[in-house]
């Protein structure tokens, strides 16, 4: 069984929700997760696990944190030991701002939608896109989209922002803009919710005939099997 270890990067423990949907699609998968509170130091042993997955994040200074920059260290160790690691939203702005030297575009409006995704071409040759179509939707919450470095290994665009979704940052690091974690009942409660909080327009793109990643785990069944 395979040990995989959540790096949560949320500032108050009621939203730590998150992390623990990320935890229930992996768990679905057969692996055995835990989850440490990078925000409170806490960092799990690399030797002690098999992959690990970066959580979003509720603080809006998080690439300013002391904590959130030396949980990377054991990003790039995993990845010394050819271990995978996948991030996710903000998890992924921080790996890609603070571990690789990227930059951040600020977004008119910031995203609170259906993303629509396509894959570039290559991409599904790729073993974390395995029965993934070259179309799909998944959640997205952010304001910013990092801008990728000419020689970026990018795997996914989003179609409405244009950034990039998914980029394959060394051999065993991905990082992913959305939510896979969220079905679509979930993503659309949230979607609301904020749409309400912040005054946003309400822009449910979402096509039925879209494939919403999360509705059969297959994301985290391939990263439980890469």
């Amino acid at each position: 069984m395979q040990k995989i270890a959540i790096l949560d990067y949320h500032k108050w423990d009621k939203n730590l929700k998150e992390s623990k949907k990320i935890k229930f699609r992996l768990i679905s998968q057969k692996a055995n997760v835990d989850i440490y509170k990078v925000m409170k130091n806490q960092l799990p042993d690399v030797n002690s696990y098999d992959k690990f997955v970066l959580s979003g994040s509720d603080d809006p200074n998080l690439l300013k944190k002391q904590s959130a920059k030396k949980s990377l260290d054991t990003v790039f160790k995993a990845d010394s030991q050819n271990k995978k690691v996948l991030a996710l939203c903000g998890g992924y702005e921080l790996l890609g701002v603070v571990g690789y030297g990227m930059e951040f575009r600020e977004l008119i409006e910031a995203e609170c939608e259906f993303g629509q995704i396509f894959l570039r071409n290559g991409a599904k040759d790729d073993p974390l896109f395995v029965q993934i179509p070259e179309r799909y939707s998944v959640l997205e919450v952010h304001k910013k989209i990092i801008i990728p470095k000419k020689k970026s290994k990018i795997l996914a665009f989003n179609i409405i922002t244009g950034g990039a979704e998914v980029i394959k940052f060394s051999k065993n690091i991905y990082g992913m803009q959305g939510h896979p974690e969220d079905t679509e009942e979930e993503a659309t409660k949230i979607i609301r919710t904020y749409a309400k909080k912040y005054n946003l327009p309400e822009r449910n793109r979402l096509r039925k005939t879209d494939f919403v990643l999360n509705r059969n785990d297959q994301i985290f069944k391939n990263f439980v099997n890469l």
